[in-house]
């Protein structure tokens, strides 16, 4: 039995992490585990393990020092917001970064000033990386930067992506828009030449590459997502092979191994090569972006050149547990990012549950060439399979679904990822020797013809998984207490198979082949039936909810098991249809009952057609205006006929009832005639939990006069979904005052139309409503 002090250390952190994050008070937390340690002092102190009773110390240790630095980073939180409300425009620090996307330098700040707070890490987004002087921003020089100042934006509800918080791990707090820039302070240091270095290496793979390939070759060896196209990025999740777009330690261990490697074969003494193979880790780290998966196996990679050198035995959880601590001791909101939680499943999978099972396979001593190849296959098997079966809860909990042949796909593709790399980092070292020759870049491109050839096949291999129906298996976010069931039952199982797997490996007994069939057989059977309870107990309860889409309009009604979407379009994104699925998704829906489409503007239908013609859900019914002209609704027909939907037409009188929701139709009239088309929207009046939510579409404010003409007091409702995303034409104030809404609810993205106007929501606040608006909201659900 290995001794791990780290592990034990590692023990400690995660229950002061745990303790610090939920607020628990220091002594209930010591006594706690005091109690516990002390049941095991008789059976410490013979083993002489004193680390056990070192446990209250260290767990007292930790909890100070996570306690401290959420302390320090809520702080500046405070601060940084602080200087949003007071309307600070010019901010100033020191600059850690610089990339690129869409047109657009994202600039990194490290220790932002504005005026003589420390506000923490800023983004400044910008047009030019030159001042009006034209001095150049450097990376490690400092900036000043002038413009609105805002916070990042939280999420609305669960599903949504939360800004804040991703940025909050990365240690920035705010940012400016089109910010103008002043270069305080031009530094050519180490950061600057980093940063000269890896636009040197995009140079030299966009020369080399072909153009649709490049931006993946410079995400997968540079970090440097830029030139990825969205379409690619969502086929590669949805293959659950988008891991390899990111630097992971699979490649951070390849670059290490290979220099360490060469060193050693130069005749380079193994402290050197250690040394000098750490030190461009630590380079190829900052140069990448120093992510989580960059900083943990870099710190991986140190620890194991360095028990080589002094003799010693490389433990891989002992050394995962020094990188988690000190990653989390830098940022502790790291911990909660989807992109830390499955690094270290994964080297959790490849350190526990992988040895375990292989325990069930003893391997001979002697192998002829083909059982090396068969036992080479099992290995890759084996260890997909643990690393499938740690981090399939933490996929389910982040992306609300499971790609089952990604076990499969990864199978082909990780293994290829070394032959990848290796193409593109000798056809960049190619061209940087001899590209300025015609001969040489010819060279440099022709050694790139392995990765291109590779990339393609990854491409083809997710395209034929995404033909196979039951290939994406919805699970919609799981409870707390299914994924603690989950992992509970892999952590009770992982002793016992180990066990038998040794005494297999003792004993050998005939016949211990196929009881070791049955075994796995059973075990995979056993956890399968776990993992199926990640997709279990989903609650939908009667809900409705209003999605931010940016500058457009989605509505999501559920009830009774039935679900109704109202529009669902947007100006302002271009993946509308990722932002409706990922709700559909977190909900295991992927049935629609009924799409209702107000009107057919773009920006109320774009992303469920996206989703229609990527074949992602199903619709029965698609129901629209009967006042629109045939000719109008054209595009509502082809979308139907696509969807092998059932169109309907409503109109005044009409109603849809979907199980405890009501759906009542209060305009046009089936012969309504209006100059503007937005006028002929449908406008629902929807009866469910216990409220009135009055649903206006696009209508103007002749639109609504009409409606009022019509019913008076009988619009009244707790809810107003106000009309055409509160532009100055719509909202007069006789009509909301008619309708006397608790709640007003405002669905616009960032437009060049001053939605919503300054007069709506004077008129909205006069008559007492309380207005939520998506673009500074995000989504908002009306729940019993």
């Amino acid at each position: 039995m290995k001794r791990r002090p780290m592990a034990m250390l590692l023990i400690a952190a995660l229950g002061a992490y745990i303790a610090s994050a939920a607020h628990l008070p220091i002594w209930s937390v010591a006594a706690i585990l005091l109690i516990t340690t002390c049941s095991l002092a008789v059976k410490s102190l013979t083993d002489r393990a004193f680390m056990r009773m070192l446990l209250p110390v260290f767990l007292c240790l930790f909890y100070i020092v996570f306690a401290g630095r959420l302390g320090a980073i809520d702080a500046q939180r405070m601060r940084a917001a602080f200087a949003v409300s007071e309307g600070v425009s010019n901010v100033s620090g020191k600059v850690t970064d610089i990339g690129f996307k869409n047109g657009v330098y994202y600039i990194y700040m490290d220790r932002a000033r504005a005026g003589d707070e420390n506000i923490g890490g800023a983004l400044i987004c910008s047009y030019s990386l030159t001042d009006d002087e034209g001095r150049r921003v450097c990376v490690g020089g400092r900036i000043s930067a002038s413009g609105e100042l805002e916070c990042f934006k939280s999420a609305g509800l669960e599903f949504e992506f939360d800004e804040e918080m991703y940025y909050r791990a990365k240690g920035y707090y705010s940012r400016i828009f089109d910010a103008g820039i002043t270069v305080l302070e031009e530094k050519h240091g180490l950061l600057q030449n980093i940063y000269v270095l890896r636009e040197t290496l995009k140079n030299a793979i966009y020369r080399v590459s072909p153009y649709e390939d490049a931006g993946v070759f410079s995400a997968i060896v540079l970090g440097d997502k830029s030139g990825l196209q969205s379409e690619l990025k969502e086929l590669y999740k949805e293959g659950g092979i988008s891991h390899i777009l990111a630097i992971s330690g699979l490649h951070v261990s390849f670059i290490g191994m290979l220099l360490f490697g060469i060193l050693r074969k130069c005749g380079v003494n193994y402290a050197v090569s250690a040394a000098l193979s750490s030190g461009v880790m630590i380079v190829y780290a900052i140069l990448t972006g120093a992510g989580v998966s960059v900083i943990r196996a870099s710190i991986m990679f140190i620890i194991s050149v360095t028990a080589l050198v002094f003799g010693r035995t490389y433990d891989i959880i002992s050394a995962m547990a020094l990188s988690w601590i000190v990653i989390v001791i830098i940022n502790p909101y790291q911990a909660t990012q989807a992109g830390c939680l499955l690094s270290f499943g994964a080297i959790v999978a490849i350190g526990v549950v992988m040895p375990a099972i292989n325990r069930l396979f003893p391997v001979k001593n002697k192998l002829t060439a083909g059982e090396r190849i068969g036992e080479r296959i099992r290995n890759a098997l084996v260890g997909t399979v643990s690393i499938s079966l740690v981090t399939f809860p933490i996929l389910a909990w982040f992306y609300y679904y499971i790609a089952v042949l990604s076990l499969l796909l990864n199978l082909i593709v990780i293994p290829l990822m070394s032959i990848l790399m290796a193409s593109v980092l000798i056809a960049i070292a190619i061209y940087l020797a001899v590209g300025g020759t015609p001969i040489g870049l010819l060279i440099a491109k022709g050694a790139v013809m392995p990765a291109s050839f590779i990339l393609h096949l990854n491409t083809y291999l997710c395209e034929l998984a995404g033909r196979v129906d039951w290939n994406k298996v919805v699970t919609g976010r799981p409870k707390p207490w299914q994924i603690m069931l989950y992992y509970g039952v892999l952590v009770g199982l992982v002793p016992i198979i180990y066990h038998i797997g040794t005494k297999i490996e003792l004993n050998r007994p005939k016949g211990s082949k196929k009881r070791t069939f049955g075994i796995c057989l059973t075990y995979v059977a056993f956890l399968l039936g776990m993992l199926a309870t990640l997709t279990r107990f989903r609650q939908k309860d009667d809900q409705v909810i209003f999605l931010d889409v940016g500058q457009g309009e989605c509505i999501y009604v559920m009830s009774g098991g039935m679900n109704v979407l109202i529009d669902g379009g947007s100006t302002s994104r271009e993946n509308v249809s990722t932002v409706i699925d990922s709700m559909l998704m977190f909900y295991r829906t992927t049935h629609i009952d009924a799409w209702i489409i107000s009107h057919p503007d773009i920006d109320h239908y774009s992303g469920t057609r996206q989703l229609i013609e990527g074949g992602d859900i199903d619709i029965d019914k698609i129901i629209a205006t009967h006042a629109l002209p045939m000719e109008e609704l054209t595009e509502v027909f082809i979308m139907a006929q696509a969807a092998d939907a059932e169109i309907l037409t409503m109109a005044e009188g009409d109603s849809l009832v979907a199980s405890n929701a009501v759906f009542t139709c209060l305009y046009p009239r089936e012969d309504e005639v209006c100059e503007n088309i937005n006028d002929l929207s449908l406008v629902l009046m929807l009866d469910i939990c216990d409220r009135r939510i009055l649903l206006t579409g696009d209508i103007t404010q002749e639109g609504e006069m009409r409606l009022l003409g019509r019913y008076a007091d009988a619009l009244k409702s707790d809810v107003l979904k106000v009309s055409h995303h509160g532009s100055k034409y719509s909202s007069n104030e006789a009509f909301v005052e008619a309708v006397s809404p608790v709640q007003a609810i405002i669905s616009c993205g960032i437009n060049n139309y001053g939605h919503p106007a300054d007069r709506v929501l004077e008129v909205l606040w006069r008559c007492g409503a309380k207005i939520h608006i998506t673009l500074s909201d995000g989504s908002f659900a009306i729940k019993r």
